[in-house]
């Protein structure tokens, strides 16, 4: 199992003491809300969390509330293989693509990504930005094979 992002891990940084502890939430759930949208969810988020997936699909509720009920936590168990094989490459520690996007996309002129709004317009403008990086991500991969997913 490989951990793409915890919760915890951004608690241990310089989480401002004025911004409430939902806002740790937000930079993960949009993510998950994206993958949601592309199909890429898979294992036991699409069995156990029925409910809140057909709310977070008409938007009622937004990512950060899906993703804190999984204790804030991206894990590859969550996703199919090909979400998974994107994923790898775009959310990682080393290349911290998708953090640059999101705090080129949402965090400018912000003191730091916790003050993002975790609004439907940030979510649609990251969105945006996360599909155009699949594309490109599709495009050099074609030659790959992957595994059907399940």
């Amino acid at each position: 199992m490989t951990f793409y992002d915890k919760a915890d891990w951004h608690f241990t940084q310089q989480f401002p003491a004025e911004r409430n502890e939902e806002q740790i939430y937000v930079h993960g759930g949009m993510f998950l809300k994206w993958a949601f949208d592309n199909e890429f969810l898979s294992g036991f988020i699409p069995e156990h969390f029925e409910q809140q997936l057909l709310q977070l699909k008409n938007r009622e509720i937004k990512g950060s509330a899906l993703i804190e009920n999984l204790d804030g936590v991206l894990e590859s168990g969550m996703f199919t293989e090909k979400g998974n094989a994107f994923i790898s490459d775009y959310f990682n520690s080393k290349t911290d693509s998708y953090f640059h996007d999101y705090e080129n996309t949402l965090a400018k002129g912000l003191p730091s990504y916790f003050f993002v709004e975790d609004s439907w317009a940030n979510y649609d403008k990251l969105a945006k930005i996360i599909d155009s990086r699949l594309e490109v991500w599709i495009k050099s991969n074609a030659n790959k094979p992957l595994k059907q997913d399940k």
